[in-house]
């Protein structure tokens, strides 16, 4: 008979039989597979990963009594969220950002709560009974669930991003048993977990069994700290043992040589100990023996501190370069295999990221190992946001009732016992969009009361709050964190306006669509105070659940795609790269923005220029730098820069020499790039460039010798120039280039006109309907007047004035453009555009011109190869690129 399930229902129950938290680790069976960190490879872990039986009811009320009568099941991936599989009706994906997708009535969730039930069979043999403990892990299940081993209830947890462990010993039996699994979509804790992003339910991380000493450690947290002089390493640990139990130990360096060993009290001092960093992400290993059990884990020493409003890491002001993350992908939902895992570290060390905010709850713990090794800041998010709950008119009304104390706490708990002893945590973060209250006070205080020097952030503590906080005196909040600040609040942030504290943009630059712009004016502020810590951008990834095509393309959806209501529809497609983690055109922006070395130059006519190292803790040695002049976009000069080999934080000047050089546009491109290969980056990647124009006289393409003179026709309505087999034919009645002929061939099959309308994007949402009501869409073209100007054997110029505006009202610009056909056959174009002070800015100004669809192949003289923008060009050039017009198309999603 099943049990009432009644768990779910109520704040009061967070879990039931359930292990306390502690830190992440396996035993291993010997010190050698446990120093290879390889969890598969120990004979004590065995992962319940793969093919379960499954079975969707709409309501928990249609569950039947799975113990007693047969299930229909079909069979389901584990981990996966089961809305992912689209085709099988098990629910629908929904993508609300601030709305819960239910009444918003805490603590109570829809009675019509749908519900996945898991089963699989697994066996055990005979001497793990005999010989050792038994315990189960779920690392993420959303929302909430209820285990049954053989037949019997074992227990109930929630919280969805985090680890629930159960000792299932007394339940098993040798041979074959029987695992059931009840996961509802929704419980009390949903209101807790009310994030932006895809709603979708499940078994969404491993699962797996630990055989455990029937004595043994259960839990240690390890102390890596650092004299004040940073010359000596102070190791310590934490131990939480069974009685009896006093494990050996020792301490090896990265090259794998024992430093200190011991037995029982962890304690050694390591003298001149290489420090851990993003930069340097140097780890030394604890191995903790007890029994047949061999714990390794990896120990990074490292100070992160506030001093004087700077944030400090290793005793240097240190620049947060981050990005927001969700936990993404495209078929499997929530679910983010390990090698995806590796796959989005790796990309983001190649694009010079060196911070990463999970947003907005912690990630599998296996990812804080790799941002250890990597190098990454992280700042943790506890598994919290309550965003929807302003629809309420009260966003405290679960922040400040104590009823709800616990719930917040637990979540704090289990993320900081689960991941306080990795290195790369750098601020322990409440959640996020939850207001702020009482309950938040609650969690602070238990991160400050295990760790006293943690540095806590939160947003919702900001501003006003934030120096009542501060007034206060208890020292919970370590960071100034605000979203999408302005340039303006930003300098009263880091000035008298602001908190004394540490400034960071948890984010900002929202990446939605072709963006985000703007990258370089936020670091022009962020470089020039010690105060600014930096900021993570809103976000890495384009979140869409894939649906596959006939072709074996896919196609990428939005909130309301399923019929799922509320939604937010396309919000979610708003990172730096696709789904499949395709490269945008953002992502190469933040590359070049984030950069390790700035040139710049100092005095470009005489070929200096200076370089910078925008590292904290290491030198440049690591980097080439090469450079090449090209004048008209073909090269005529290439070099090296000798001297890279800059101290953190320091500057020097190279020189470069030019080769003579005559009319026309010339252009020095700096290239750096990796000398040796990296974990991330082969050799010879390139990590930054920069371009710069070098003056010279700027003429026009005429050389009388070359070239034949051009001949002109003219009547009533046409002017035509004829110039080294090509023609151009202009309209004096509308003023505009209406045919161009090369070689006999027609490029224009439709006149060259200006245009001022685009499609409206999401940033237009305020501005769109200004632009229509002056007209801007539906704008009309009058010509004013038109005239040649002048002929001669060098060149013809004719000149036309065109106003734009729609019916009924005034236009709102005149152009004058003035075309230039050489004898050369080349056409210079210049517009001179003034545009009515009191209209609305124009979503463009540019020109139209329609080709014959045969036309593909493309070359071109300008900014390249990429999009570029006035907010957006850093990682672009100005050359001579080839391409083709189906190949320069960006297709966003």
């Amino acid at each position: 008979m099943l049990p009432e399930f009644s768990f779910h229902k109520t704040e009061q129950v967070l879990h039931e039989n359930c292990e306390e938290p502690r830190a992440y680790f396996i035993p291993y069976h010997s010190s050698a597979a446990a120093g290879r960190g390889i969890r598969e490879e120990s004979r004590f872990f065995k992962t319940l990963n793969g093919t379960w039986k499954f079975a969707f009811y709409p309501s928990l009320d249609e569950l039947p009594d799975f113990l007693e009568e047969p299930v229909p099941y079909e069979t389901i991936p584990v981990p996966m969220s089961w809305q992912m599989l689209t085709e099988r009706g098990y629910d629908i994906p929904q993508y609300t950002n601030v709305n819960y997708p239910f009444p918003c009535d805490p603590p109570r969730v829809p009675r019509e709560n749908p519900c996945g039930l898991y089963h699989r069979t697994f066996t055990v043999d005979e001497w793990v009974l005999v010989e050792k403990e038994v315990f189960i892990n779920f690392e993420g299940v959303d929302s909430c669930f209820y285990l049954f081993v053989n037949g019997a209830e074992v227990g109930y947890s929630q919280v969805a991003h985090m680890t629930s462990e159960f000792d299932i010993t007394p339940y098993l039996v040798p041979g074959l048993n029987e695992l059931h699994v009840v996961v509802l979509k929704w419980c009390d804790g949903s209101y807790l977990e009310d994030q932006d992003k895809w709603r979708t339910s499940g078994i969404f991380r491993d699962v797996y069994l630990l055989y455990r000493e029937r004595a043994c450690l259960r839990d240690f947290h390890v102390h890596a700290a650092l004299s004040e002089d940073l010359s000596r390493g102070l190791l310590s640990a934490t131990l939480s043992c069974d009685a009896g139990v006093r494990p050996r130990w020792s301490f090896s360096n990265g090259e794998g040589r024992i430093v200190a060993s011991g037995i029982g009290t962890v304690e050694a001092e390591i003298l001149s100990p290489r420090l851990w960093s993003a930069e340097d992400p140097y780890l030394y290993l604890l191995t903790l023996s007890c029994g047949k059990e061999y714990i390794c884990q990896p120990v990074g020493f490292k100070r992160a501190e506030v001093k004087e409003g700077v944030l400090l890491f290793n005793g240097e002001p240190v620049k947060l370069r981050g990005v927001n993350r969700h936990d993404s992908h495209p078929l499997l939902g929530s679910a983010t295999p390990y090698d995806s895992m590796v796959k989005d570290l790796l990309l983001l060390k190649r694009h010079n990221v060196n911070t990463i905010r999970t947003s907005h709850y912690p990630n599998d713990p296996r990812f804080l190992t790799l941002c250890d090794k990597y190098g990454f800041y992280l700042v943790d998010e506890a598994d919290l946001e309550s965003h929807g709950i302003y629809a309420t008119g009260n966003g405290r009304l679960l922040t400040d009732d104590p009823a709800w104390e616990n719930a917040y706490v637990d979540r704090a708990r289990r993320m900081f016992e689960r991941d306080k002893n990795h290195a790369c945590v750098l601020f322990w973060s409440l959640g996020n969009e939850s207001d702020f209250g009482e309950n938040h006070r609650a969690m602070a205080r238990y991160i400050k009361s295990r760790e006293p020097k943690a540095l806590v952030h939160y947003e919702g503590c900001n501003r006003g709050r934030l120096k009542e906080e501060l007034a206060r005196g208890e020292g919970l909040f370590d960071v100034e964190s605000r979203m999408y600040s302005s340039p303006a609040e930003m300098a009263d942030a880091i000035g008298d306006g602001g908190s004394g504290l540490p400034f960071f943009l948890c984010e900002y630059c929202h990446a939605m669509g072709n963006g985000p712009g703007d990258l370089a004016d936020y670091w022009e502020l962020i470089d020039k105070s010690d105060r600014f810590a930096g900021g993570c951008v809103w976000e890495m990834l384009d979140h869409s659940v894939a649906l596959p095509q006939p072709d074996g393309s896919f196609h990428y959806t939005y909130g309301g795609d399923f019929g799922d209501t509320p939604n937010d529809i396309n919000f979610c497609v708003d990172g730096l790269v696709y789904p499949d983690r395709r490269v945008h055109t953002g992502m190469l922006e933040v590359k070049q923005v984030y950069a390790p070395l700035m040139i710049t130059p100092e005095n470009i006519a005489e070929g200096l220029f200076r370089l910078k190292n925008r590292r904290s803790f290491t030198r440049l040695s690591d980097l080439s730098v090469d450079y090449v002049i090209e004048r008209n976009g073909r090269p005529v000069a290439q070099g090296s820069v000798m001297h890279t080999d800059i101290r953190p934080g320091e500057e020097t000047a190279t020189q470069v020499i030019y080769p003579p050089l005559d009319s026309g546009r010339a252009f020095i491109r700096f290239s750096v790039r990796q000398k040796d290969a990296t974990p991330w980056a082969p050799m010879g990647q390139e990590v930054c460039a920069y371009s710069f124009e070098l003056p010279l006289a700027e003429e026009l393409f005429i050389n009388d010798t070359a070239h034949d003179k051009l001949t002109v026709e003219e009547d009533d309505r046409l002017f035509r120039v004829n110039a080294e087999e090509c023609v151009y034919t202009f309209d004096k009645r509308t003023g505009l280039l209406v045919s161009f002929i090369s070689q006999g061939m027609e490029f224009l099959k439709a006149p060259m006109t200006p245009s001022v309308w685009r499609a409206p994007m999401d940033n237009d949402k305020d501005i769109r309907w200004k632009w229509r009501e002056a007209g801007y869409e539906d704008a009309e073209r009058n010509c004013l007047s038109s005239r040649v100007v002048s002929v001669s054997g060098k060149a013809a110029v004719f000149e036309s004035l065109i106003s734009m505006g729609a019916k009924s009202r005034r236009p709102f610009l005149r152009v004058k453009f003035t075309y230039t056909v050489t004898n050369a056959g080349v056409l210079h174009l210049s517009a001179e555009v003034k545009v009515d002070e009191k209209m609305p800015y124009l979503p463009r100004f540019g020109l139209v011109l329609a080709m014959p669809d045969a036309l593909e192949n493309l070359t071109y003289f300008g900014r390249g190869p990429m999009e570029a923008y006035a907010d957006k060009h850093l990682a672009s050039r100005v050359a001579l690129f080839s391409t083709t017009v189906t190949d320069n198309f960006e297709h966003y999603i």
